[in-house]
């Protein structure tokens, strides 16, 4: 089975052994076909720079929280929060993180994941020296009300 999705829609055929002979050639007629429609259908969407998801809950494209779970030695059971960005190339392979703690409450770690995504470094220093310029201005309301839209 070959499938190739466009603007929503499946698009499929099956290449059977029983037809093709063997596992290899069915799969190579299965690449030519994809290949084909490739050439017809319109381009993939999927890896447009700066593409808004239905399924993005953070308000800003590469930015999203995420929950982690770490248990001690002592089988104890930690859960911790962290604000992730990610973007095209970043040197690490999950995304850039940015824990959030005491020392870095919710909003300046969404803050600091945005502004990361935004400069595209992985400098901690030179993202959090951006923010401290940028706190009290409209750059900072402007991220934090893309924040606050998701929590209402």
């Amino acid at each position: 089975m070959a499938r190739i999705m466009r603007n929503c829609e499946m698009h499929q055929k099956s290449f059977p052994i029983k037809e093709y002979k063997s596992w290899k050639a069915a799969e190579e007629a299965g690449r030519e076909w994809i290949a084909e429609q490739k050439k017809i259908l319109p381009p993939s969407r999927m890896n447009e720079e700066g593409r808004m998801t239905k399924r993005n809950k953070s308000g800003v494209v590469g930015v999203c929280l995420a929950r982690s779970i770490r248990r001690k030695p002592n089988r104890k059971k930690y859960v911790y929060w962290r604000w992730i960005a990610r973007w095209p190339d970043c040197p690490y392979k999950g995304g850039f993180m940015w824990t959030i703690s005491e020392t870095t409450p919710d909003d300046d770690a969404f803050a600091l994941a945005c502004l990361s995504r935004e400069m595209r470094s992985v400098d901690r220093d030179e993202v959090r020296k951006r923010l401290s310029k940028i706190y009290g201005t409209k750059k900072h309301a402007e991220i934090m009300e893309n924040k606050m839209l998701q929590l209402v």
